[in-house]
């Protein structure tokens, strides 16, 4: 694939910007779940005082609603995200591989390294979680219990610096994460050959993109190792959530038997079909593949504006959510040899993402929505994971996928 000069310029300068504001902010940052974190720690009687029929607390999260820096910087400390640290750790290795710069061998090295010294505890395998408390479904979530999300977003950065550098710690970090699938998940059989991996050793939900995620990693691995009951696993799991996929292309977050509103957004809709699309590259699966166009069909219909503005909600142009633009530009890097727009897709989101939600100094903000009465609002904050390592990681897929002849 190739692309204009101006774009590839202008894809590489947003690229080091953004590198330089992360520099000089460090590994620490906001998350936007970090102010739940602050609201379930508080005691009960806190939580729950009334002052005037009012609660104080709720009063503080609807002001964080508002300003959520400044609330933030109240209430919050900032903290080092693994996931974050896994997609600095993948972006890094992409710039070294495409700008050919040691420093970001280095810097990829020290990422990766961070998260080895820095593993969930009390696993029987390899695992990491999040920095908070959080609450899902109705289960609460403790600050660092193994999610096999972040744990395959840092398999697959470990997974590939293997594959650059030839370390076996590595390769054997990529071993006990999926011991870790096997022993500190839950597999919830849904059928004699359906099961689908919880989304942390304490839940039981049914989670489409956490599902392809783990099967995905564990096919990855098992080829290399000749390890057959991993990709008998991986098969299972997709025969679940193949099983669930929606008769216009789409499948949804949640499984049905546990949720059947049937949401879908852009970033998780771009983790499925990646995921598909690695496990067909890994065991050619017919299945997986048709899977993957349909679903792409959905998506590139109903995921972008004319302007090639990535939408966070399928056909609605009310919010864009700068997690949704990274994955506009990592999916459609990878999927560019495969459908012949792609290539023009990546090209408008990487041109409008930049132009619309980089600030000057280089960060990325987190969101633009329209407010009631069809204001537009820029949400500035420069949340560490869910904006600036996920865009860091996009763009040098994109930077990647440009100047490739």
């Amino acid at each position: 694939m190739t692309a204009d000069a101006t774009l590839t310029d202008l894809t590489k300068t947003s690229l080091l910007d953004l590198h330089r504001w992360v520099r000089r902010n460090g590994w620490t940052g906001y998350d936007p779940y970090d102010m739940d974190d602050w609201l379930l720690r508080l005691p009960r009687r806190w939580a729950e005082l009334r002052l005037f029929g009012k609660r104080p607390s709720r009063l503080v999260m609807s002001l964080a609603e508002r300003h959520p820096l400044a609330m933030r910087r109240l209430f919050v400390r900032r903290k080092i995200v693994p996931k974050g640290m896994a997609l600095f750790a993948r972006a890094y290795l992409t710039m070294h591989q495409t700008l050919g710069d040691d420093e970001y061998l280095a810097l990829s090295r020290e990422t990766a390294d961070w998260l080895l010294d820095h593993p969930s505890p009390d696993c029987e395998g390899l695992g990491w979680g999040l920095p908070f408390l959080w609450l899902n479904a109705g289960t609460l979530i403790p600050t660092g219990t193994p999610c096999g999300t972040v744990s395959a977003v840092c398999g697959d950065a470990l997974w590939q610096l293997h594959a650059a550098t030839g370390e076996p710690r590595y390769a054997d970090a990529c071993r006990r994460i999926c011991d870790g699938f096997l022993a500190d998940h839950t597999l919830l059989r849904q059928a004699p050959d359906r099961l689908c991996f919880s989304y942390t050793p304490v839940d039981e939900w049914l989670v489409h993109n956490l599902n392809l995620l783990v099967a995905e990693f564990l096919a990855r691995v098992g080829e290399a190792d000749g390890r057959d009951d991993y990709l008998d696993l991986a098969r299972q799991a997709c025969n679940y959530t193949l099983a669930e996929q929606r008769p216009d292309g789409s499948i949804p977050y949640w499984g049905t038997a546990f949720d059947r509103t049937f949401r879908s957004d852009h970033y998780h809709s771009g983790f499925e079909i990646r995921a598909l699309h690695g496990l067909w590259k890994t065991t050619g699966w017919t299945d997986v593949r048709d899977a993957r166009d349909r679903y792409y069909e959905y998506y590139r219909s109903g995921f972008f504006g004319d302007d090639g503005a990535p939408w966070r909600d399928p056909n609605s142009a009310d919010r864009i959510d700068i997690h949704g633009c990274a994955e506009a530009l990592i999916c459609n890097a990878e999927l560019a040899d495969v459908f012949d727009d792609a290539a023009a897709r990546l090209a408008d989101a990487t041109r409008w993402s930049i132009e619309h939600m980089q600030e000057r100094d280089g960060h990325f903000i987190h969101q633009i929505r329209r407010r009631d009465g069809g204001t537009r609002h820029r949400d500035t904050i420069p949340y560490i994971r869910w904006s600036q390592a996920w865009m860091m990681r996009a763009l040098s897929a994109a930077l990647a996928g440009l100047t490739t002849e």
